[in-house]
């Protein structure tokens, strides 16, 4: 018999629940996965703050972390990923959240080829929904020092297919967004000093001019052009600009996107039209809401026959 993994002494023994492993992680925190030794209970994701950040003297680093405890610990839909409690253990906050067994859509595209327009269509419109939800949900703010203020409406500023997870069952699959290690309550832009305005955040190859810009006042229209570049990336296994070989932030400021059916000249003629229109960062983005994103994508898909 294999002898159950040893719990690493930075993580709590949460009752009911066996540790697992570490499945992923970034500069900041690391996640770690726990079975449920309860019949009937789900197994759950603990995320924490990395060891090394958290003894890296950047003041920051706990702030933001607690940040996305506040923020998650509001939301409530089913295509966010749901949090279920959040501690601290040997000095170090952490958060479990719901465990999505389906993977990311990273790993789901890793080796097909471009998708169907009516799956794209299925996993998108789920993602409008969380990001609709997401614009207008009731939230924590909190700023450097611990301060707390209630607020109105989340931007997530990392929205990519490896932050949109498959949960649920095969026959019943659901799509969630996850990883809010980035979002805000975009209303508080300032008011927290947690993010300075110098600062860039995000991934390159899904992220607006707009976004790169000004990181600090990030609205939630970057994310709805984050929502194309991902459909985008389901519809031809690219991401909307060309990432050669060069910095990859200047790529965002000096290239332009590439028209969706120039990689893919199946794509109907209307569809196209809407994501290209929505990737279009050059001046000010045309899509400021995910209900509007939605009703133009939505109306293409019906028009041209994709259900």
């Amino acid at each position: 018999m294999t002898p159950a993994p040893k719990l690493p002494d930075h993580l709590p023994d949460l009752p009911g629940f066996r540790y697992v492993s570490k499945f992923s992680g970034g500069a900041m925190g690391e996640a770690h996965l726990y079975h449920s030794t309860i019949p009937g209970q789900a197994d759950l994701v603990l995320k924490v703050i990395r060891q090394q950040a958290l003894h890296s003297g950047d003041s920051l680093v706990r702030a933001r972390f607690l940040r996305e405890i506040e923020t998650l610990k509001a939301l409530d839909h089913p295509n966010v990923v749901r949090f279920f409690g959040h501690g601290e253990h040997a000095g170090a906050p952490y958060f479990t959240m719901e465990y999505c067994d389906g993977g990311d859509l990273n790993e789901y595209m890793r080796d097909r080829p471009a998708l169907p327009l009516a799956e794209a269509r299925a996993i998108i419109l789920p993602v409008l929904a969380a990001l609709r939800y997401l614009a207008t949900a009731p939230v924590t703010a909190v700023d450097r020092d611990g301060g707390t203020r209630p607020e109105v409406g989340v931007v997530h500023r990392d929205l990519k297919p490896a932050n949109i997870l498959f949960g649920g069952t095969v026959a019943a699959r659901l799509v969630k967004v996850s990883d809010c290690g980035l979002a805000k309550a975009f209303r508080a832009a300032g008011w927290s000093r947690i993010t300075d305005r110098s600062q860039v955040g995000g991934t390159p190859e899904y992220m607006c001019r707009q976004q790169y810009h000004d990181y600090l006042e990030a609205e939630p229209e970057v994310d709805v052009w984050s929502a194309a570049a991902v459909l985008y990336f389901l519809l031809t296994k690219s991401p909307p600009r060309d990432f050669g070989r060069g910095n990859r932030l200047t790529i965002i400021e000096t290239q332009p996107v590439v028209p969706i059916r120039a990689r893919r000249p199946d794509v109907p003629a209307q569809v196209a039209a809407v994501v290209d229109t929505c990737l279009d960062d050059t001046d000010e983005l045309r899509f400021k809401t995910a209900e509007e994103f939605e009703a133009e994508i939505e109306r293409a898909f019906t028009d041209s026959g994709v259900i």
